[in-house]
């Protein structure tokens, strides 16, 4: 049977990733969507709103991608230092 590493998240924890990612992820998205519609059919503000959900989607899925990664990865090949004296 195989076993899945796990770890506790305080509720401190828990604050610190709604202040980091989710409040700043929803106020970039709030000025995109404030800037497309202030000046609606613009190409600038078609590609600022775009910018604008690349950022807040990272900003919103940044723990999720942290935390939730594989904790025992091994290391891309030609990283880490060389066993060689």
């Amino acid at each position: 049977m195989a076993s899945l590493p796990t770890r506790t998240i305080t509720l401190v924890d828990f604050g610190w990733s709604l202040v980091d990612g989710t409040v700043p992820g929803l106020l970039v998205l709030a000025l995109g969507a404030l800037v497309f519609v202030l000046r609606p059919g613009t190409p600038e503000s078609r590609l600022f709103l775009a910018f604008c959900l690349v950022s807040a989607t990272l900003n919103l899925t940044y723990n999720d991608l942290v935390y939730h990664a594989p904790l025992h990865a091994p290391a891309p090949r030609g990283c880490g230092r060389s066993r060689r004296p």
